[in-house]
């Protein structure tokens, strides 16, 4: 059944109250605007749910980075844990615990460096004091290695008279001093020299000179200056 038609090629609606008559131009803007109405609906679903899927995709995203970032702090972590000594973590299973305990670690090992670093300073201190020493030493005995050294002792006898003088000169003189000018000056002193013993001795050469007791007068003679006459003349050999 069609609805009824009227003379102008209109449609006539029935309803309980008073009819109501639609031309067919009021018919097609019904129908475009029906269409507008449609795409704008279709047009508004297909925007949310295009912006349902980006907010599921930031979501997806997001737990995938979170998920990621706790897998490398759980890496990080093991790692950690592993490079403490195992009194720090004995019983301990809380990551806020091993943390904890690192930290105590790191400052124990850096009380340890500062310590190991002043007992090095003052090892090296102590090195240098040594070598500064040694060098010392060193130059001293190349000094005294490097000219002759001479030693004169006078002994008297009873009376007070000389009986006996004991040259000692170091082994790089080499026994290069005359003897003979000491026995020159020993005899211009009015002392006879009865004999004379040289010997060597690991680096010294000791000379032992016999004089004659019974020149009483050589008892007035200085032996402190005779001592020092006889060591200047074998150095100016």
């Amino acid at each position: 059944m069609f609805p009824p038609q009227n003379d102008n090629g209109g449609v006539v609606l029935f309803n309980e109250g008073p009819s109501i008559l639609i031309s067919d131009e009021q018919d097609k803007i019904l129908e475009e605007m029906l269409a507008n109405y449609a795409t704008e609906v279709n047009t508004t679903a297909a925007v949310v749910l295009k912006e349902n899927n980006n907010v599921e995709s930031k979501k997806s995203a997001h737990r995938d980075i979170e998920r990621q970032r706790r897998q490398e702090m759980s890496l990080l972590y093991s790692s950690l844990r592993s490079l403490l000594p195992l009194e720090y973590v004995k019983g301990k299973r809380a990551v806020s615990d091993h943390m904890h305990q690192a930290v105590i670690y790191i400052k124990h090992m850096q009380m340890k460096i500062e310590e190991m670093r002043i007992k090095r300073e003052k090892m090296n201190k102590l090195s240098n004091n040594v070598s500064e020493t040694r060098s010392e030493d060193r130059v001293i005995i190349e000094a005294a290695n490097s000219s002759p050294i001479y030693c004169v002792e006078i002994n008297v006898c009873n009376g007070g008279g000389i009986n006996e003088i004991l040259i000692t000169s170091s082994s790089i003189d080499n026994g290069s001093f005359s003897l003979s000018k000491v026995f020159v000056n020993l005899l211009q002193r009015g002392l006879n020299v009865i004999s004379c013993v040289s010997t060597r001795v690991d680096n010294l050469f000791l000379h032992k000179i016999q004089i004659d007791e019974e020149n009483d007068f050589t008892s007035n003679i200085d032996l402190t200056k005779l001592e020092e006459e006889l060591v200047n003349l074998m150095k100016r050999v």
